[in-house]
């Protein structure tokens, strides 16, 4: 409130939000429920009094997650987890300039509604995932899994043309299509698509101990993103050796993808050919524990190399 009365731009945003959790044990098995509501807004005024072309800001949104899962332990080597869950936001903001009155050869004249920015876009995900451990010889231990996406978006974004981006392309018969890289273009921000689309998987993971003070966590993942036909394979390796029982020294290798954001696509039907990110990660890491002082020093090197982007 201080601010808001010495910045004339200050703003306070408004939230409202919701929660719960839930568990519940009975014989073998574990059901937790969690859920989380959320719902925000903020009206930014007076922009232009600090140069800007607009002179109102009004954005916020609502966000809401809820899950559930069943762990059941079936006998002592064998366990078992089923997940139901939904997550969704909303994207809504405004960026205009109010309407007003003004005086034209002494007539009096109403200018609508400037607008340079408008969304109220949504993106709604439900998931269910199944996963199972299996408890090996010697502490080893294995997990294996596989899951569903069903992804609903709706992209409606309208952004006046002198708020665009601007973009170098090869060209068609003057359409733009890919850079020179060879790579797709966003080609504009103005944008309105609903659509339905599917991800699914399934991964392996082991926890292996090679000898008491070495532990092996390799794994393996494949994905399939439907809307762009993009499949993508994953490695994982992971290693853990304890010096003694205050010193480990541990290494990690992975690739990773990340899908493109669902607005991406909206924008231009030639963007259904986006590809997902890749990234490229490797760690060293060095972990010492000081008893006497309760105390982690962690020395750690990573190197990782981005593609798709």
């Amino acid at each position: 409130d201080f601010y808001a009365k010495i910045e004339p731009t200050a703003a306070i945003p408004r939230f409202k939000g919701l929660q719960f959790k839930m568990s519940q044990k009975f014989l073998s098995h574990t059901l937790k429920a969690n859920g989380i509501y959320g719902n925000n807004f903020i009206k930014i005024q007076d922009l232009r009094d600090e140069g800007a072309e607009y002179d109102i800001i009004e954005s916020g949104g609502i966000v809401y997650a809820v899950g559930m899962s069943w762990k059941a332990h079936w006998t002592d080597i064998l366990q078992s987890t089923l997940v139901i869950a939904g997550t969704g936001n909303t994207f809504d903001r405004f960026t205009y300039n109010p309407a007003y009155d003004t005086l034209i050869d002494n007539n009096i004249h109403s200018i609508g509604v400037d607008t340079f920015y408008f969304s109220d876009s949504w993106e709604d995900i439900q998931t269910l995932k199944a996963e199972c451990a299996l408890q090996l010889a010697q502490k080893n231990k294995m997990l294996i899994g596989t899951y569903l996406k069903r992804y609903e978006f709706n992209t409606n974004q309208v952004s006046k043309y002198d708020t665009l981006k601007d973009y170098t392309a090869d060209t068609v018969n003057g359409i733009p299509v890919v850079d020179t890289s060879g790579k797709f273009k966003i080609f504009s921000e103005n944008a309105q698509l609903h659509d339905t689309t599917f991800k699914y998987g399934a991964y392996i993971s082991f926890i292996l101990h090679a000898f008491d003070r070495f532990r092996l966590v390799p794994g393996f993942r494949v994905d399939k993103f439907a809307y762009n036909n993009f499949t993508s394979i994953s490695p994982r390796f992971n290693s853990v050796f304890s010096i003694n029982e205050n010193l480990d020294f541990t290494t990690a290798f992975g690739l990773q993808y990340q899908d493109p954001e669902l607005v991406d696509f909206s924008l231009d039907i030639r963007n259904k050919k986006l590809r997902s990110k890749q990234a490229l990660t490797g760690i060293v890491e060095i972990e010492y524990y000081f008893n006497q002082w309760d105390i982690k020093l962690i020395i750690e090197s990573f190197y990782k190399n981005y593609k798709n982007l």
